[in-house]
């Protein structure tokens, strides 16, 4: 059977084997001219740069600037990305800030136990403690 006749006959998960392995050819020759383009000597390539510069060559501006739009019309539920983005970044900054307050809390409270150890053996009158005297007995 001719390629082209198999791929219109072919299942989705055979059209992308085979488009893969087509474009594996590809992307490796051209991952060794974009070697050999480069300044003799200089350090590897960081993924970064190398990201970059795939797609800048396999993804034309165009093709960028459309996934950027059918990007920005995706729905979560009822809220768009960047509603559902601000969200999540408002209840992040949230958690955010009651743990640092709990630290806080928390290291006053020992800061203060410490520094009342310091001072009459454990620090507050009897009254504090539950001892007889307390407010205990007054609402009892």
């Amino acid at each position: 059977m001719h390629k082209t006749l198999w791929v219109m006959h072919a299942t989705e998960t055979e059209a992308v084997v085979l488009a893969s392995y087509r474009l594996k050819e590809v992307a490796y020759y051209w991952f060794e001219l974009w070697e050999e383009s480069r300044e003799e000597g200089s350090p590897p390539a960081r993924w970064s740069e190398f990201a970059d510069a795939f797609i800048d060559n396999f993804f034309p501006a165009e093709t960028k600037a459309a996934g950027a739009v059918e990007f920005e019309s995706l729905r979560q539920g009822s809220l768009s990305v960047w509603e559902y983005h601000i969200r999540k970044m408002v209840a992040f900054t949230q958690a955010t800030e009651n743990r640092k307050l709990k630290n806080k809390i928390e290291q006053e409270g020992s800061s203060k136990a410490r520094f009342a150890g310091h001072f009459g053996g454990g620090g507050g009158s009897s009254a504090f403690r539950g001892g007889s005297s307390g407010p205990s007995q007054y609402f009892a």
